[in-house]
């Protein structure tokens, strides 16, 4: 008997004995062969679209959201709520100016917020849109740091704009008239004629306005609040001037004038031979005189002291601008 148990001890340490151990160490290894397999056929597949952690602003387009640009700015192309920017969605966003209006959606009304003067009903932005002034004046007073310029205007109070320039930096002149003298009309003498490289359009000029000539035009102030009127002539001189004078008057009273002479250097910006006699040299004078003047409307009228025909001296305008204030 003793022996038999012996023989089932040895028995018992045997391989069938060591089984167990075996295919729990062989389990274990199945396992973590499955688990590196699972990952490995997951990567082969590319990245998910979208995970259980997804949220708008992680640059992944997930399931219900419009886009995704991976930023909280809503002044681009996808809001921070990764929806689309529209007109009315409650928010500033794409390229509006403020909430809803500007840039591609209607105008903003006045004291919005603004990029662009588009972005304005009014049609001026200064950082927010302003409204419509009936003179450039009372624009200049609201905001003293615009730059010279096209404003829109409403004179006459019947919210309709209409561009006039301003000159801000002046102090708030409107300039209700600019005559260029392209096409001349209105006044009561000159024909158009030119100068070399000192007036393409000239009204009068070499053989025209000599001694004793003077030419008018009446200016409507289109109804701009004013209390003072001013004008600023660039006038062409021509040939033989020998220290007279060129004089602007608005409404019969004089305002400005200016002598030129061919015999001092400068004078009156006397440049080489433009027009005229060939040995006379030709220049230009600004003329920039003002007056009280509260009307609707501005005569002005340009004359010299010439005592020569247009042969011999003479003068033309180039320019008139009208501004009131």
């Amino acid at each position: 008997m003793p022996r038999l148990r012996f023989l089932l001890l040895a028995l018992c340490l045997a391989p069938a004995c060591s089984e167990t151990a075996v295919q729990g160490s062989t389990t274990d290894t199945t396992d973590t062969e499955v688990t590196t397999s699972g990952a490995s056929e997951a990567g082969s597949e590319g990245p998910p679209t979208s995970t259980a952690g997804a949220s708008c602003g992680d640059g992944v387009v997930d399931p219900g959201e419009a886009c995704d640009d991976g930023n909280a700015a809503d002044d681009d192309e996808c809001t921070s709520a990764c929806t689309l920017p529209s007109c009315d969605d409650g928010l500033k966003d794409g390229d509006e100016g403020d909430v809803d209006c500007g840039g591609a959606c209607a105008p903003c009304p006045d004291d919005s917020t603004c990029k662009a003067a588009d972005d304005c009903t009014s049609g001026v932005c200064v950082g927010t849109c302003v409204g419509l002034y009936a003179s450039c004046l009372e624009l200049h007073g609201w905001h003293p740091n615009l730059p010279d310029g096209e404003y829109d205007l409403d004179p006459d109070g019947d919210s309709v704009p209409v561009k006039l320039r301003c000159d801000m930096v002046g102090g708030g002149w409107t300039e209700v008239a600019l005559d260029t003298m392209d096409a001349p009309s209105g006044w009561s003498a000159g024909t158009l004629s030119s100068c070399g490289a000192l007036s393409e359009h000239l009204l009068g000029g070499a053989g025209q306005f000599g001694a004793g000539a003077a030419t008018e035009k009446t200016f409507s102030l289109l109804g701009v609040p004013h209390m003072a009127v001013r004008v600023i002539a660039d006038v062409v001189i021509i040939d033989s001037w020998e220290g007279e004078t060129l004089r602007l008057e608005i409404d019969g009273q004089p305002v400005a004038s200016g002598v030129c002479s061919q015999g001092i250097a400068g004078s009156c910006g006397t440049v080489d031979h433009q027009c005229g006699d060939p040995q006379y040299k030709e220049g230009k004078l600004e003329l920039n005189g003002m007056i009280d003047l509260p009307g609707d409307s501005a005569t002005i009228r340009l004359s010299s002291t010439l005592d020569q025909g247009p042969e011999d001296e003479a003068w033309g305008i180039d320019t008139v601008s009208v501004r009131v204030k």
